[in-house]
């Protein structure tokens, strides 16, 4: 598990919010922010989601490493998939290519990053600089190290 550095912590000013409505639906919610950052795209398959209220991104823009989906705890019926890019993160020496690295998410309870379970591990790729993991919550997210 990782302690949030206070140096990530980030207003809304460091994010581009990207929201949309998804009722009962199936839909696909992408947010980027031209120039700043990497993509984040959210997949949610037909009846996962049951709420009225729009399903939003805060994309980070420079120095910010983590991605909030939103609401915070918000859950699933069944698992959404959520892609983020992580070319920004690689062209700036987070971690170089070949890495082993993986998905945290902020445990709210103990204020601590923690691993997804099932783990999401991937190998830094210059090439093809994505990553996909299935959750059946928000939180706030960030790609790191292979704990």
């Amino acid at each position: 598990k990782l302690k949030q550095d206070p140096e990530q912590q980030a207003t809304h000013e460091d994010y581009s919010l990207i929201s949309g409505s998804f009722g009962s639906g199936d839909g696909t919610l992408m947010g980027t922010v031209a120039g700043y950052s990497d993509t984040c795209k959210l997949l949610v398959p037909a009846g996962a989601y049951q709420g009225l209220s729009p399903l939003s991104l805060l994309v980070p823009r420079a120095g910010v490493a983590v991605y909030q989906l939103l609401p915070h705890g918000q859950t699933f019926n069944t698992a959404v998939t959520v892609t983020f890019d992580y070319s920004k993160w690689l062209a700036a020496g987070d971690f170089a290519h070949g890495d082993s690295c993986e998905v945290l998410y902020m445990d709210e309870v103990n204020e601590e990053f923690d691993t997804l379970s099932p783990r999401a591990i991937f190998v830094a790729d210059s090439l093809a600089p994505t990553v996909s993991f299935q959750t059946l919550h928000f939180s706030h997210w960030r790609l790191g190290d292979k704990l």
